[in-house]
């Protein structure tokens, strides 16, 4: 189990690899997340995570990269998904939608059937 500082850092990771495919520094890290805490404490977590097999590193100068593991544990643990209420009343609508449809062709299936 992760402590809460290094499961943002290894949120960090994930999602700047996402977004930028290429190996995330502990300065931009701090750049983009302002996390209140020193490049070298982000180094110390970062170490951690290799240990645990949370990231890896192409090679020793390289940012690193989230492994499989790392990015299993985001997607069941870190990733925090919130749509929008547009979009959830939009797929809520689109649900009901179908249903009445259906509903209508189970309807048309016992009449043809009976």
């Amino acid at each position: 189990m992760l402590t809460s500082r290094t499961g943002t850092i290894l949120r960090s990771i994930v999602e700047q690899y996402i977004v930028r495919a290429t190996p995330v520094s502990s300065q931009s890290i701090i750049n983009d997340y302002g996390l209140g805490v020193s490049a070298a404490t982000i180094r110390n977590e970062m170490a951690h995570l290799e240990q645990e097999s949370y990231i890896t590193r192409p090679h020793p100068s390289a940012g690193s990269i989230p492994s499989d593991k790392g990015y299993r544990y985001y997607v069941e643990t870190l990733r925090d998904i919130q749509l929008p209420l547009a979009e959830q009343r939009l797929i809520n609508h689109l649900f009901h939608q179908v249903e009445r449809e259906l509903e209508g062709w189970l309807d048309l299936a016992a009449t043809l059937i009976a």
